[in-house]
């Protein structure tokens, strides 16, 4: 796909706000270049401020888990994995 170039999942609701999911395969900035995978969790309501704690899983394609992050804390526009 490249590098800076991601997919987004659909909007979905979850304590009452919208948010979604930023998958970029080949990396966000020109420094991964193309050796790292970045996932993003992002609030889509606008003019909130909202803190929440996530858990994010990679699974291979047998639907094994690879990477995991629990418990980051994720406020308003800042999300990283």
């Amino acid at each position: 796909m490249g590098v800076c170039k991601y997919i987004a999942s659909e909007t979905f609701f979850v304590g009452g706000y919208a948010w979604a999911i930023y998958f970029y395969p080949d990396g966000k900035s020109p420094e991964d270049n193309g050796n790292y995978v970045s996932l993003f969790i992002a609030l889509a309501s606008e003019g909130t401020d909202v803190r929440a704690l996530f858990e994010l899983t990679l699974m291979d394609q047998s639907g094994k888990a690879r990477h995991k992050a629990a418990n980051p804390r994720l406020d308003q526009n800042r999300a990283v994995f």
